[in-house]
């Protein structure tokens, strides 16, 4: 997307979220710590770890899968319970990466995902690790307690943080403008 086309749409979507059009998307991307997460970890003395996560953003996915669009988590987290979470979901996980742009396009190389273009999917970001894809793909989205880098690359950021329905409120944006735009 280019820069002056992302400076129309974030006014907009930041205080109108009819101001972008959701319905071309067909891969949503999403980055797990931060976005399905809240960004934090609890570590035991033993050295497991824990993260929560919202039910509302399984729901979300699970009702986007539905109407046939992608969900795909890349990830630089090098953690089980981001595969167990994604193997919960049942949606495509990434191994760990920090280049998520390269693999992003190494997803969309594969033989399920080839007719899909970087025009047609969103991603989901919170932290600088995301800003290369944020800046390429059609759709940047930051959640609403991402650094401020981050939400400045976007063109629409969510009402909700992330690990609290973020990633819900997007999958309910694009199921919505599907319908209403076809």
């Amino acid at each position: 997307m280019t820069s002056d086309l992302k400076q129309m749409l974030r006014p907009m979507a930041r205080d109108d979220p009819d101001g972008v059009r959701f319905n071309r998307i067909k891969l949503l991307a999403l980055d797990f710590d931060g976005v399905l997460t809240n960004g934090q970890v609890i570590a035991s003395s033993d050295g497991h770890e824990m993260v929560t996560c919202s039910h509302l953003d399984g729901q979300g996915i699970k009702d986007l899968r539905q109407i046939g669009v992608v969900v795909i988590v890349i990830s630089g987290q090098r953690s089980a319970y981001v595969q167990h979470r994604c193997d919960k979901l049942e949606i495509w996980c990434s191994p760990p990466t920090d280049d998520k742009l390269t693999e992003l396009k190494r997803v969309l190389e594969r033989e399920e995902f080839c007719h899909i273009n970087l025009d047609e999917v969103c991603f989901v970001g919170d932290d600088v690790g995301d800003l290369p894809v944020l800046e390429t793909v059609g759709y940047p989205v930051a959640v609403a307690n991402a650094i401020g880098k981050v939400r400045d690359s976007a063109c629409h950021i969510t009402r909700r943080f992330g690990g609290n329905g973020a990633v819900r409120e997007i999958c309910d944006l694009i199921i919505r403008d599907k319908k209403r735009f076809g």
